[in-house]
């Protein structure tokens, strides 16, 4: 690999750092153990119960998406000649982002495909639905309370 600068080594850093903290907390997100209540937006969330529900709902695929930026934009700011290995690296990268970034809203939106949805918010209505009148069924409680030690 090349020279990066500081700034793109240390855009590289916080993305490898968000996506091995998302690997280390999606077996809990999926078992609905964070606590994390998608019925009750933080205070200064200004886009409605709706928008909110959808942002919970694409949590996990947060973590796809730092793991496939980060290689991608290391390599593609390296500076070097693109190498095969790196060229299919960038490319990889390239159509995971984009595949996540057409997943994303559909979760939002329509709440599908339900397999890219952590089992307990499958039962919502899309942002679309809700917005048009349907109300969604209350989330389940956490499987553990908030603020203990998680296993």
């Amino acid at each position: 690999m090349g020279d990066l600068t500081i700034y793109e080594a240390f855009i590289t850093l916080i993305l490898v750092a968000g996506g091995l903290r998302g690997l280390w907390i999606a077996p809990r997100l999926w078992r609905n153990e964070l606590g994390w209540d998608p019925d009750r937006p933080p205070a200064l969330w200004a886009f409605g119960l709706a928008a909110w529900r959808g942002l919970v709902r694409t949590n996990i695929m947060t973590i796809p998406l730092f793991l496939a930026a980060a290689p991608g934009y290391a390599l593609d700011n390296s500076g070097t000649e693109a190498a095969l290995a790196q060229t299919v690296i960038i490319v990889s990268a390239a159509v995971g982002v984009t595949l996540l970034f057409i997943l994303g809203p559909a979760v939002v939106l329509f709440n599908r495909p339900k397999w890219a949805v952590v089992p307990h918010l499958r039962h919502q209505s899309g942002a679309i639905a809700e917005w048009r009148g349907k109300r969604s069924a209350p989330t389940p409680a956490p499987a553990q309370t908030p603020g203990l030690p998680l296993r």
